[in-house]
């Protein structure tokens, strides 16, 4: 505080300090993994920017870019997305041309972090259009191919996994083929 003292009173003004060491940009509760909802045609998508940071959070600007470009940079409303105080985007009646990565950038005077949802819509959601018997006999160090065949849209990606939930990739006793289509154990 500033005090300003003659015979005739006195003045004050009270300055808040912030240390620059204590000081940092906003971050993210969460690392910027790669989130993906995937929304049927016509649906609602909210996505959050959940900014931390010093100073608190609500010192913070944040940002939308939207896959086409478009940078929302204040709370508003245009067409079917909406950009709330809180920092969530609204998307109403999501459509196919909603694809694409949504970028919240999070600033303060310390610097700026970004978040990334990659946005994939469903017209179709993954089926799986073979048909494996639910048990597959082979003989202990017998070689066994095992075929997933799926259809959607957009086209879906095929993994393999283990009981213990281990993904399969290629090594010396896999061979996983054509987009994930099949996996051979030898």
């Amino acid at each position: 505080m500033c005090l300003a003292k003659n015979s005739l009173g006195e003045a004050s003004l009270l300055v808040e300090l912030e240390v620059a060491s204590l000081a940092e940009k906003p971050s993210f509760a969460f690392p910027n993994i790669e989130i993906l909802p995937l929304k049927q045609d016509g649906g609602e998508l909210m996505l959050k920017c959940p900014a931390r940071g010093k100073p608190n959070p609500e010192f913070a600007t944040v940002t939308w870019t939207l896959p086409n470009g478009l940078v929302l940079d204040k709370p508003q409303t245009i067409g079917r997305v909406s950009f709330f105080s809180n920092g969530t985007l609204q998307l109403r009646q999501v459509a196919t041309f909603d694809k694409g990565t949504y970028m919240c950038k999070a600033s303060n005077s310390f610097g700026s972090s970004m978040l990334s949802y990659p946005v994939a819509v469903m017209v179709f959601p993954p089926r799986i259009t073979n048909t494996l018997s639910s048990i597959t006999r082979v003989s202990r160090g017998s070689p066994v191919t095992l075929n997933c065949v799926a259809t959607g849209i957009p086209k879906p990606d095929i993994s393999w996994t283990l009981p213990g939930r281990t993904t399969l990739v290629p090594h010396n006793r896999f061979t996983v083929g054509e987009h994930n289509k099949f996996v051979s154990i030898f």
